[in-house]
C-alpha cells in the first residue's frame, strides 16, 4: 500500500451491510508462533483484539469511515479444527505453492471450525449473548487475485459435523504471467480431503451461471481417489454486498460477497472405485461410494 494511504482498519460485515473503520497504521500490532496468532488495534484507550482464542472489538465509526454503527464484540474462541501441513514442503492450504516469491497474493485457513461464545452489541441495539460455528482464514500480499471465485460453509441443515472451503482464482505473477489454480479442502468427522492443484487433482464440469446465479464444479483427487461435487443456487439472495480490498496500492470497496442462509450449497463426497478391467477411474454412480452428502444451511460465497 503507497505510504500516503497506509493505514490499519476492522470490516465487518451483517445484515447485507459493510462497514470499515480506519485506524492510524502505528497502532497496528501482531504476533505469531507455532500455535498462535494476535494481532491489536488500539486506539483512544480501547483494544481491539484478534486471536484464535479471542476477539475483542471496540470500533465507534468516524468521518473518514465506511461505517455508520458502533461495534463491540466480546468472543471465545474454542474447539478448533486446523488445517495441518501434508509436509514441511507442502505447508498450509497452498502446499508448495507458498513458495513461490512475490505472489500477488497468499491464502491459509487457519480455524475450518469452532465453537464461538460471548457477547456483541451494534449501535444502539442492547448487547446480546451470542452463540454459534465460526471460520477462520487470513490472506496477505498486494492485491486480490485478477479474478476467483470463493466459498466457505461450516453449518449443515442435519448437524452434520463437516467443513467445506473452495477457492478459484487467476493470481497474476512476473512477465505478464496469470497462474490459475484451485484450493479446495472437506472435512468430515476431523478426516481432511483435499483437491488441489499442486495434487493434481482434475475439475470437471465447472459452472458459473451468472443469470441464473448457479455455481457448480466437479473434482476429481486422482491419488486418494475421490470425487467432490458442490452446487450452489444463489436465487433466493439478495444482490451481493460490497467489501473492501487490496487493490493497486489502495483498499478499495470491489469485493462482491454472500454472506446467507437462502444460498442453496449441495455437497456430495464419493469415494471412487476402480474397475479391474482398465486403469483408470470409473465415473458412475453405481462405481462409487458416498463419504457424506448434505446440504449446507449457513454460507459464504465470494467473487
Amino acid at each position: 500500500m503507497n505510504d500516503d494511504n497506509r493505514h490499519a482498519f476492522l470490516l465487518a460485515a451483517y445484515d447485507n451491510t459493510s462497514h470499515y473503520f480506519r485506524f492510524p497504521f502505528e497502532n497496528f500490532s501482531s504476533a505469531s508462533s507455532s500455535n498462535e496468532f494476535r494481532v491489536m488495534i488500539d486506539h483512544d484507550g480501547k483494544q481491539n483484539i484478534f486471536s484464535s482464542q479471542t476477539v475483542i472489538v471496540d470500533a465507534e465509526p468516524k468521518d473518514e469511515d465506511d461505517a455508520t454503527e458502533r461495534l463491540k464484540l466480546n468472543l471465545t474462541l474454542t474447539s478448533h479444527v486446523p488445517l495441518p501441513d501434508l509436509s514441511w514442503i507442502a505447508p498450509g492450504t497452498m502446499g508448495p505453492l507458498s513458495w513461490i516469491p512475490i505472489l500477488q497474493c497468499y491464502h491459509h485457513v487457519l480455524s475450518m471450525r469452532h465453537d464461538i461464545h460471548g457477547s456483541i452489541k451494534i449501535g444502539d441495539d442492547e448487547q446480546k449473548n451470542v452463540s454459534g460455528v465460526g471460520y477462520t482464514e487470513k490472506d496477505w500480499g498486494s492485491s486480490f487475485p485478477s479474478a476467483w471465485i470463493w466459498g466457505q460453509t461450516n453449518q449443515w441443515m442435519n448437524a452434520t459435523s463437516a467443513s467445506l472451503f473452495f477457492s478459484f482464482a487467476s493470481v497474476p505473477w512476473y512477465f505478464g504471467l496469470e497462474l490459475p489454480g484451485f484450493l479446495i479442502v472437506f472435512e468430515y468427522n476431523h478426516q481432511f480431503y483435499r483437491f488441489n492443484t499442486y495434487i493434481l487433482s482434475i475439475i470437471h464440469d465447472f459452472s458459473v451461471n451468472n443469470s441464473k446465479k448457479h455455481i457448480s464444479f466437479t473434482v476429481y483427487d486422482i491419488l486418494f481417489q475421490y470425487k467432490l461435487v458442490v452446487t450452489i443456487d444463489l436465487t433466493n439472495v439478495n444482490d451481493a454486498l460490497l467489501l473492501y480490498g487490496p487493490r493497486h496500492g489502495r483498499m478499495e470497496k470491489f469485493v462482491k460477497e454472500f454472506l446467507s442462509d437462502s444460498i442453496l450449497f449441495d455437497v456430495q463426497l464419493s469415494q471412487l472405485i476402480y474397475t479391474n478391467t482398465n486403469d483408470r477411474l470409473v465415473q458412475k454412480s453405481d462405481l462409487e461410494s458416498i463419504v457424506f452428502e448434505a446440504r449446507a444451511q449457513r454460507v459464504d460465497v465470494g467473487a
